[in-house]
């Protein structure tokens, strides 16, 4: 009897130790996955960025937009051309 209730303590010992074990893997993988969810992916080269046109709304890939000094983008030159003519109201002097 004594050899069989060492026998069992001995692999609840053994279960233990591979729970523990298994127990901290699972959390730094959960920690590791925290972090690099937490980091923004770079963007791979060859892929190019989305900007909304300030005149019409439409997405169009940085690269075939036109962009102002300020920071404007515009899909194309008529839209670019279109709204700077159209008056402000700091330019009327409304404002």
């Amino acid at each position: 009897m004594p050899r069989i209730l060492f026998f069992v303590f001995l692999a609840f010992l053994f279960w233990l130790l591979i729970r523990m074990l298994g127990g901290s893997r699972k959390r730094d993988d959960a920690d590791a996955a925290r972090r690099t969810a937490s980091i923004p992916p770079a963007t791979p080269p060859g892929i190019e960025t989305i900007a909304q046109c300030a005149w019409c709304g439409v997405h169009v890939p940085r690269g075939d937009a036109t962009t102002l000094p300020d920071g404007r983008v515009y899909c194309s030159v008529a839209h670019r051309d279109a709204a700077s003519k159209v008056a402000t109201p700091a330019d009327r002097g409304d404002a």
